[in-house]
């Protein structure tokens, strides 16, 4: 996303989604986590991460706070949230969708 035009889908306080308006390719910025997807692929993580129930996958180990492991594209690298940064993930993720497929339903 080097030389793109970017489009702000959602603009949170640790939380940042873009798409370019030319190559159409979709940047997350959440906390220090930086990510550049395809539009599918943004669609396929989007999809699999708003489904995923919370207190139904997270670990816990102990008296420690409960987390989640979400998969990245890369086998070696995985993502590890707190129940509230999940939360935040989820919901961006969520907004940035809805705000995709109504630009697709107005392109039509």
């Amino acid at each position: 996303m080097k030389n793109c035009n970017p489009r702000i889908l959602v603009e949170e306080k640790h939380l940042h989604v873009l798409q370019c308006k030319t190559c159409k390719r979709i940047g997350l910025s959440f906390h220090n986590i930086l990510i550049s997807f395809s539009p599918n692929g943004f669609y396929t993580f989007s999809k699999s991460v708003i489904a995923l129930d919370f207190d139904k996958v997270c670990i816990r180990q102990g008296n420690h706070t409960p987390f989640v492991i979400l998969n990245s594209c890369h086998e070696d690298i995985q993502f590890n949230f707190s129940k509230e940064e999940f939360f935040q993930l989820k919901s961006g993720l969520a907004k940035a969708q809805l705000l995709l497929d109504a630009v697709s339903i107005l392109n039509q």
